[in-house]
């Protein structure tokens, strides 16, 4: 195998099945690069989770199970920096210490609150144009008379939010 040349890019073949390809291909036109660029995103990203499997003695299928068995994982914003942890089931995690609206409070303080839109009891579905993202960076937002949107969390600082553009 020869070594590549530092700083180039490298030609790399690759055979896979086409259910894979028709979601690269989606993925590379949703994001605005190549095939190949986001090939290479998807094959760092498994190279990274790896990574941390490895480091943390695991496999994927044993963080499915800890999920299973109750476990469950948390995400605290502080600061710029986003912290996820997992606990065991009933794990006493402290609450905020926030006490519910009291009666007119919450319209005096938000005028424009509306009480009539409904609390999600199931998730609206995920727009095609998400379906490939970051599900840690995805959120709900509440549009005024319709309910529920989803809406994408811009990248965390020192997080790449996509790979190198290229153009097609």
């Amino acid at each position: 195998m020869k070594k590549p040349t530092r700083g180039k890019r490298a030609p790399l073949s690759l055979l896979v099945r086409p259910e894979i390809k028709q979601v690269v291909d989606r993925m590379a036109t949703a994001n605005g690069i190549t095939q190949s660029a986001q090939g290479e995103a998807l094959i760092e990203q498994g190279i990274a989770v790896r990574q941390v499997l490895d480091a943390m003695g695991k496999e994927a299928e044993e963080i499915a199970l800890l999920r299973r068995r109750g476990y469950n994982h948390h995400r605290v914003l502080i600061g710029d920096r986003a912290w996820s942890f997992w606990t065991e089931p009933g794990f006493p995690i402290p609450t905020s210490g926030f006490k519910p609206w009291r009666e007119g409070e919450l319209k005096a303080a938000f005028p424009d609150h509306e009480d009539d839109v409904p609390d999600p009891v199931e998730l609206p579905p995920l727009p095609p144009d998400l379906a490939e993202s970051d599900p840690d960076r995805l959120y709900l937002v509440r549009v005024r008379g319709v309910g529920w949107k989803w809406e994408i969390a811009p990248p965390q600082v020192g997080q790449s939010s996509s790979p190198e553009r290229e153009t097609k």
